[in-house]
């Protein structure tokens, strides 16, 4: 029983990193968590990733500097959208 409720907590962790939406200060997405989550999706949850990853890079540049050098995530996805 303890295995089983170690391995469904795993789960929701793993669950909960997936999803989490961007933050400050940025939360740590493991890159073998992204693959195996974007090989089924048809690389769906890797666009989601490269989104939360560079809105995060994109605020915490902002509030270190001022000023940002990328374009975040919205701009990051953009070429990809725009058809």
């Amino acid at each position: 029983a303890s295995d089983a409720l170690q391995s469904a907590e795993v789960r929701r962790a793993l669950w909960e990193r997936l999803t989490s939406p961007p933050c400050t200060p940025g939360l740590s997405r493991p890159v073998w968590l992204v693959i195996a989550a974007s090989v089924p999706t048809a690389l769906g949850w890797y666009g989601y990733y490269k989104f939360s990853i560079e809105e995060e890079l994109f605020h915490d540049e902002l509030r270190r500097s001022g000023r940002a050098t990328g374009c975040g995530g919205y701009g990051t996805l953009f070429p990809f959208v725009w058809s």
